[in-house]
């Protein structure tokens, strides 16, 4: 590769030596010129982990309610009850949202204070009993915080009756940005990455796999992202159930854009390159819409095939574009994030 950037042979050399970048070669990447250059070495560490395989899933998104005790400044989904658009889905409205073919479904939702932890409990039973083949990710680390607290029992208790009920793994949002300034600037009543850490932790000694996310674009700076994926890096060292990590656009522009393509693949490249301890990277495409499909040739070799019923992603699109950013066309159905081509039992939401 002839790399038009100077710097990027350093890093290079760093990569091919094995040892780990640190956050001056983070920013160098950010700042590189060579987006061509940068991808390259991002897809570097993609084929030295996963050859030249690229996985889907297909899965479909239920949101129980919309309706939380939290007030988060960037989230455009939830609201409070008796408001117009305040929802709660019955046992029949989960169940019409599903169909035999799917092999995952990922359930978030707001922090609802009418409903008891075993509500929450009910929305796997009801899932799991009328389609038992269906892989459950479910209840990011906030949530799985607050049933704790609302019940007065552990985390590991929580964790352990999810399982009980078919939990496979952890979705990775309530992650955020892990930055004490921009939480307590937009959701200071929310979990921080010490609580997030522990929630994740505890389930990787249960045997549940997890995911983790980061929410950009929207008041973080570039050493805030870089210093959340190093955070990410150090557990995945440690423990290979910690595989995924989503990366979603926010923004908080009239329009609803989530910034430049160059943003997206920059961001994949350089999180691909700085934390190769992580399992894979997932650009989330109902956010990004095809013009971020490119990530996938830029270290991103999983991408969510086909989803529906995003009430978040929604939500959030329709306040700036008024439309719907769901791209329209399948991944291959037949492949899971088992980056095995085929759908294997148990497998969780990673490699």
């Amino acid at each position: 590769m002839i790399f038009t950037d100077k710097k990027l042979p350093l890093i290079w050399d760093k990569m091919e030596r094995g040892d780990r970048l640190d956050i001056d070669d983070g920013r160098a990447l950010f700042d590189s010129p060579d987006l061509l250059g940068v991808g390259w070495l991002a897809d570097q560490v993609r084929q030295k982990r996963h050859g030249r395989r690229a996985t889907f899933v297909f899965n479909r998104q239920i949101n129980p309610t919309n309706i939380c005790v939290l007030s988060c400044k960037f989230c455009d989904y939830a609201t409070k009850e008796g408001k117009p658009n305040a929802y709660v889905l019955s046992e029949k409205d989960i169940l019409d949202r599903l169909s035999p073919e799917l092999r995952e479904v990922h359930i978030v939702g707001g922090l609802y204070s009418k409903w008891s932890f075993d509500d929450y409990l009910n929305v796997l039973r009801v899932i799991r009993k009328a389609y038992p083949h269906i892989q459950l990710k479910a209840y990011t680390a906030v949530e799985i915080d607050y049933f704790a607290r609302k019940e007065k029992i552990s985390i590991r208790e929580v964790l352990q009756r999810l399982k009980d009920e078919g939990l496979v793994c952890l979705p990775g949002g309530g992650a955020e940005i892990f930055s004490e300034r921009v939480r307590k600037a937009l959701f200071p009543f929310k979990i921080g990455w010490s609580k997030w850490s522990e929630v994740h932790r505890t389930a990787h000694e249960l045997g549940i796999r997890s995911n983790a996310t980061m929410l950009y674009g929207h008041i973080e700076t570039i050493d805030e992202r870089l210093d959340h994926m190093m955070k990410l890096r150090g557990p995945a060292r440690r423990n290979r159930r910690v595989f995924v990590v989503h990366s979603a656009g926010v923004s908080t522009r009239p329009n609803g854009d989530c910034g430049t393509t160059d943003l997206f693949h920059r961001r994949s490249q350089n999180h691909r390159c700085l934390a190769s301890s992580v399992g894979q990277f997932r650009p989330h495409q109902i956010l990004l819409g095809h013009r971020g499909r490119g990530n996938m040739f830029h270290g991103a070799p999983l991408r969510r095939g086909r989803c529906g019923w995003d009430h978040f992603g929604r939500a959030h699109y329709a306040r700036g574009q008024g439309g719907d950013p769901r791209g329209d066309g399948p991944g291959p159905v037949g492949a899971d994030y088992s980056g095995s081509g085929v759908y294997s039992r148990g497998t969780g939401c990673a490699l």
